[in-house]
């Protein structure tokens, strides 16, 4: 390092802020000989004055230590530079002195920190804020690409140019970067995701695969894979990308979705509570029903308005049921009553039997998810199209057909066990699936005719009925 060269900055740069030596000085806690000492020459600033030094004068502790203004082009061939500098100074001047090999060890420490510090003020850590989706004006149909990987995961766009992590300065990052650079996590933007649901920016639905997440926002439509398959893919895509990918998606084939549009006419709207508003509406048949709707469409008494649903289920064809079990996906203003577009199959009530023999409720079936039946458990799912609400727990029994008839199992512990009161219902495709583990309970169970017994609560009088799944042990 040139001491002399050093000092003629220093004093040009302290000119230049029209400080004194005085002035400098006291500023950084240091008397007006120091600053002197510095400017001719005879000495060099403490190390740990180089910062407060460098941050005083406006430039970097690299230009300083340089003793010059450095081009950003240059700055990381400076470092190494000064670095290596830094390295035969101490080696010549200060072989065997252990203080010099203490500074000379806090300079690579600060050479390493100015190293890191230009890295995370080229890469910092993102706060995110918000997305921004760029979409691709093309007028071609688009195609569904596959962007980029990411810890085995696919990234893929549909009609989606880029995608921008912004944080609350506006500062925004390309999503790819962002990851490669570890300024952000894949959970962290989750996290976001879900956080934008709660505060009713975004909209979301679950998926029976597994836990699939499909969030809707007004620019574009994220969706984040998890599947029983193991599938995390993402997918971002404009409002169109579940249309017409139909399904075939994260791993899957296309699905059998239920897609309609309906045209109603508005007639009144009333306020319930800040999230939630209740509407009639009349669609060309002159029949009109009362339904409740979140609070965060832009939808006026007297217009005629489009509605698009999916559904994965099979439910009767109402307003009301629309409204209640299928998903809205878009709403449109029109400029007519035109006629309704009805999907064919039109879409009817499933009818659904269960053929085991005790079943007390009509339309609730249970049945054991194929591959998951073993000695000591098995998932169950319970699909309820009884039209009544249902509260299921977790506990159970498990009968064993013999001599033809159906006799409890004996339990294994000791003393008092008792039952989780944890209560479920079924999701909007009216199926809930628990996972049994009866190790704890029953041991490893012998070959053999079982069922199992469980039972479900009525909402309005809270009654008990009773219903089962029978299954084979043969292993």
């Amino acid at each position: 390092m040139d001491q002399v060269k050093i000092g003629k900055f220093i004093a040009s740069l302290r000119k230049s802020k029209k400080l004194t030596q005085q002035e400098l000085a006291e500023l950084l806690g240091v008397t007006d000989r120091a600053i002197s000492n510095w400017e001719n020459g005879r000495r060099m600033p403490d190390i740990s004055l180089l910062k407060p030094l460098a941050e005083n004068l406006g430039i970097t502790v690299n230009e300083l230590i340089s003793g010059e203004r450095i081009p950003e082009e240059k700055m990381m061939t400076a470092i190494e530079t000064n670095l290596i500098q830094s390295l035969e100074t101490a080696k010549k001047i200060k072989r065997k002195s252990f203080k010099i090999i203490g500074v000379f060890m806090i300079l690579i420490v600060l050479l390493l920190f100015i190293l890191l510090a230009h890295y995370k003020s080229t890469y910092p850590q993102i706060k995110l804020y918000d997305i921004e989706a760029y979409h691709t004006e093309f007028d071609e149909p688009y195609e569904l690409l596959e962007i980029f990987k990411y810890q085995d995961r696919s990234f893929n766009y549909y009609g989606i140019e880029k995608i921008m992590l912004c944080d609350s300065s506006k500062k925004c990052y390309e999503l790819q970067d962002a990851l490669d650079h570890n300024q952000i996590t894949i959970d962290k933007i989750q996290k976001f995701l879900k956080e934008e649901v709660l505060s009713e920016r975004i909209q979301k639905e679950i998926l029976y695969d597994g836990g699939t997440s499909l969030y809707y926002h007004n620019n574009y439509t994220a969706i984040v894979c998890n599947t029983e398959k193991g599938n995390k893919d993402i997918y971002f895509g404009n409002a169109e990308i579940l249309e017409e990918l139909d399904g075939a998606y994260c791993g899957h084939e296309k699905s059998n979705i239920e897609k309609f549009t309906r045209t109603y006419h508005i007639k009144k709207i009333k306020e319930n509570d800040d999230e939630t508003i209740y509407i009639t509406l009349e669609n060309n048949k002159e029949e009109s029903a009362s339904i409740k709707l979140k609070n965060n469409y832009d939808i006026l008494v007297g217009k005629t308005y489009e509605f698009t649903f999916f559904t994965f289920t099979k439910i009767e064809d109402t307003i009301e049921n629309l409204f209640e079990f299928a998903t809205i996906t878009r709403i449109k203003e029109t400029d007519k009553r035109k006629e309704e577009e009805i999907n064919e199959p039109i879409i009817v009530t499933e009818k659904i039997m269960s053929d085991a023999e005790l079943n007390e409720i009509e339309g609730v079936v249970m049945t054991i998810k194929e591959g998951t039946l073993t000695p000591t458990g098995a998932t169950v799912v319970i699909t309820d199209y009884s039209g009544k609400s249902h509260i299921y727990g977790e506990e159970y029994r498990i009968d064993k057909l013999e001599d033809g008839t159906w006799k409890p199992v004996d339990v294994v512990l000791e003393g008092n066990y008792g039952w989780n009161s944890i209560g479920y219902k079924v999701d909007r495709n009216k199926k809930l699936v628990l996972e049994i583990d009866w190790k704890w309970l029953y041991k490893s169970l012998s070959n053999g005719t079982y069922r199992i017994v469980k039972y479900a609560l009525e909402d309005s009088s809270l009654e008990k009925k009773y219903f089962s799944v029978e299954f084979e042990i043969t292993e």
